[in-house]
């Protein structure tokens, strides 16, 4: 995904701003995960920018987890947080996240 001004998610605020020792008080694990998770908002962004259809399969309130193929340390931690908004009755779109794209994983919502 590119910017009008043809920037990147890895150029300007995310590669300018990784939290290190700015880290506003967060533990740099949770701070990390923070990161990672935002980056990963931007790779479904773009993915919905590339296919429409995926916006119409969100439900209004839905509560969005995305679960990186590439790190299955953050992918476990946000399943982890799936689980209890589910279980406190929220409603829950999980989606996987890798090479091969943005997929909803079945069952959820």
């Amino acid at each position: 995904m590119t910017t009008t001004d043809g920037a990147t998610p890895d150029d300007g605020f995310l590669a300018d701003h990784r939290w290190g020792d700015h880290n506003d008080g967060y533990p740099s694990e949770t701070a990390e995960r923070i990161t990672n998770n935002i980056a990963l908002a931007g790779r479904l962004l773009a993915a919905m920018f590339d296919d429409p259809a995926l916006i119409d399969d969100i439900a209004a309130g839905e509560q969005i987890v995305l679960l990186p193929d590439e790190d299955p340390d953050l992918a476990m931690s946000n399943a982890r947080g799936a689980a209890r908004m589910a279980e406190a009755g929220q409603r829950v779109a999980v989606y996987r996240i890798g090479s091969g794209g943005v997929t909803r994983q079945a069952g959820s919502g």
